[in-house]
């Protein structure tokens, strides 16, 4: 007797890698037609064929827009914590890294950044603990400063004026100068994590925006957290940025 069509299904899987764009804005005209039975069973045909076609079409126009969801970093779970020890003055030329029991300070940063060590100037004179570097073209740079001793190194200045705060570290800082310089009248923005006030800022104008953070732990250390990036990779990965200083944290060992 006949044997009916049952022509098989053809499943494609794997990866698309964006070279199916065209096929976007294609228009599927008329779905699938099913030709008539000819001849034997061989379970391919004209069918067959259309369907793959299809199928190949849907998984390139999904694939063509992948990258949508992928133009973020802080979208992505790419991050890692930073532990860092705030080390004295006198010690510079090392990782700033500490284990998470030891930590005074950490944050969360995309994995491809690298530590540089901070050198001897930079340690003694304006406190940098440790510096990241992201990319060298988008100009990405975080970098935290402790200043130890708060009543001494920040001598006539309320805890909470932040402003002069502000100056005080930018002394012995001279691109931190120049980005407030540029960004005219700095405004501070207040946020509470657990009871300790953060004082966030921006600097927009200069070569580089900066995204800052300004807190004092409590216990005669004062913190000052900042990323620095082009002004088209600030508005770009802004997220990223904000992600980074919102996870910033300050600790106290006793």
């Amino acid at each position: 007797g006949e044997c009916p069509s049952s022509g098989r299904r053809a499943q494609e899987r794997g990866e698309c890698k964006g070279d199916g764009a065209d096929g976007v804005g294609q228009h599927l005209r008329g779905g699938l037609h099913r030709e008539p039975p000819r001849g034997h069973c061989s379970g391919e045909g004209p069918s067959s064929g259309r369907r793959e076609v299809v199928n190949v079409a849907l998984l390139a126009a999904a694939g063509a827009q992948l990258p949508l969801f992928q133009t973020n970093r802080a979208l992505a779970d790419d991050f890692e914590v930073f532990y860092g020890a705030a080390n004295p003055p006198a010690t510079y030329g090392g990782s700033a890294r500490t284990t998470k029991e030891f930590a005074r300070y950490s944050f969360k940063y995309p994995s491809e950044w690298k530590e540089d060590n901070v050198n001897k100037v930079e340690k003694g004179t304006n406190g940098t603990d440790c510096r990241l570097t992201g990319s060298l073209r988008n100009k990405e740079k975080l970098y935290v400063v402790v200043l130890a001793r708060l009543g001494e190194d920040l001598k006539g200045y309320s805890v909470t004026d932040v402003e002069r705060a502000l100056g005080g570290i930018a002394v012995s800082d001279y691109e931190l100068q120049d980005a407030i310089s540029a960004a005219g009248q700095v405004k501070f923005t207040e946020r509470e994590v657990n009871g300790q006030s953060f004082f966030d800022l921006n600097l927009v104008g200069g070569p580089s925006t900066y995204l800052g953070s300004l807190t004092n732990d409590g216990y005669g250390r004062y913190y000052a957290f900042f990323i620095t990036a082009s002004p088209k990779s600030a508005d770009e990965n802004k997220a990223t940025y904000e992600k980074i200083r919102q996870s910033f944290r300050t600790f106290v060992i006793q």
